[in-house]
């Protein structure tokens, strides 16, 4: 962080922009309040509401579904700037350069710059690549026709892997959306911490510079979806009291939930 001075004003300050933690946490943050509201439309449905607020919260839920999937792409294109500018292996010019290519052969590059090679036929390097495709479908759209069944109503999704993908933008599925941002943080993990074999510490480090940032999100996707956070920082020294309501009461309990 630096100050910076001007004539006749106060004191700024700039920070770093664009740094993964804080933008991927964005990302999951949106990821998780689609699920809420996705859960509340699916519970109203059942108790019979024939209103038209449980399609309300679907649409919502959706919403947040896909500001969640196209933000979490942006932080992963960041991240693989981020470990080539940080790794201190390239050159200024030759790390802008290489900023020109794929953001898998970022990676790949980095790990040549550590020794290693990645994997193509992993999973993991699979699951990577799938999102990618989506994301650039997405931002880069064409005429589609996509068949919605009517029973249970649903969109034509395409197979990859023993996986469906969203045909377009319009029809990214919440649980869909979920996948591939839990596919872009096994990615970015399995590089840094396993082909590369970076200390957490290390690691975290690499990816973010060195901003920390936490919310209560990571904890409540890691249930949901068994995210791997190891790229976001170590979190295994922070506890978290957790208030538990039971109706018409409110009651603070000593549970806590550590970072994984």
């Amino acid at each position: 962080m630096h100050n910076t001075v001007e004539q006749g004003r106060r004191p700024g300050f700039s920070v770093q922009a664009h740094f993964f933690c804080g933008i991927m946490g964005e990302a999951i943050f949106a990821m998780v309040r689609s699920q809420s509201l996705k859960r509340e439309a699916l519970r109203k449905q059942s108790e019979g509401d024939d209103t038209c607020g449980p399609a309300e919260l679907l649409s919502e839920a959706g919403l947040f579904a896909r500001y969640a999937f196209l933000t979490a792409c942006n932080a992963f294109e960041n991240s693989a700037s981020a470990i080539l500018a940080n790794s201190g292996k390239l050159s200024s010019s030759l790390t802008e350069e290489i900023d020109r290519v794929s953001t898998l052969n970022k990676f790949e590059v980095f790990a040549l710059t550590q020794g290693k090679t990645i994997d193509r036929g992993d999973h993991r390097y699979a699951g990577a690549k799938q999102v990618i495709k989506c994301r650039n479908d997405f931002v880069h759209p064409k005429n589609l026709r996509v068949q919605i069944n009517s029973d249970p109503e649903k969109a034509q999704c395409r197979l990859a892997g023993g996986r469906e993908y969203p045909m377009a933008f319009d029809f990214l599925e919440v649980e869909q959306a979920a996948a591939m941002i839990g596919d872009i943080l096994r990615f970015v993990a399995w590089v840094v911490f396993d082909v590369c074999c970076f200390s957490p510490d290390a690691g975290a480090k690499l990816i973010n510079g060195d901003i920390k940032s936490w919310i209560m999100a990571f904890h409540d996707a890691k249930e949901l979806w068994n995210y791997d956070l190891r790229s976001l920082g170590n979190f295994e020294d922070i506890s978290v009291r957790t208030i538990e309501m039971a109706p018409g009461t409110a009651s603070r309990k000593g549970k806590n939930r550590r970072g994984k």
